[in-house]
């Protein structure tokens, strides 16, 4: 895969003769090398490790991506009383659906930290490559702690008149309406 990448790029470097391509090839030249040598020397033989270390990099990229969906706003959220309170209310009703949110994720970083003791205590180690199985149980309540943080910040940003952690959508109609006022209070 690393090779057909390399190819690629190198094709695209003396194709498309960008000023720099001596110094982009060379610096293709040495990552290859450097590549190749903790390939050959530092990686085990087989592939057998690569499931047990694939797991654990999709729990960590899974859990965290959770916390980052929040921040942007694109995390499942509480937003059926939004509809039916008078705009007036809006914001605190966004606030109290992220309190509530905040408050299941800290339930579930609760949970996750009993289980990641758990796997502390019991020293169990993944069979291929021998690493404690604490270093993937520990995502789930370092995540879902971020994500319980992600949404109080909303909260707060909420109730203050901020967007954190707002759809893009919900930010979109925000700043028109606040653009709309802007220009009303012009004329």
């Amino acid at each position: 895969m690393y090779s057909l990448s390399a190819g690629v790029s190198v094709c695209n470097l003396l194709r498309g003769s960008a000023p720099d391509w001596a110094g982009r090839l060379a610096a293709c030249c040495v990552v290859t090398a450097i590549y190749v040598y903790i390939t050959l020397n530092y990686y085990p033989d087989g592939y057998s490790w690569s499931k047990e270390l694939s797991l654990i990099m999709l729990v960590w990229v899974g859990f965290l991506g959770a916390s980052v969906c929040a921040h942007e706003g694109k995390h499942i959220q509480v937003g059926a009383l939004k509809r039916v309170v008078p705009p007036s209310m809006s914001r605190w009703m966004d606030a109290l659906g992220y309190i509530f949110t905040a408050a299941f994720c800290f339930f579930l970083a609760l949970l996750g930290y009993e289980y990641a003791k758990e796997a502390l205590m019991l020293e169990g180690r993944f069979e291929q490559t021998n690493i404690p199985d604490w270093v993937a149980t520990i995502a789930v309540p370092a995540a879902f702690a971020m994500t319980a943080i992600r949404y109080i910040a909303a909260a707060v940003s909420s109730v203050l008149g901020g967007s954190y952690g707002a759809t893009p959508e919900d930010e979109a109609i925000a700043a028109a309406a606040a653009q709309a006022s802007t220009e009303g209070a012009e004329r």
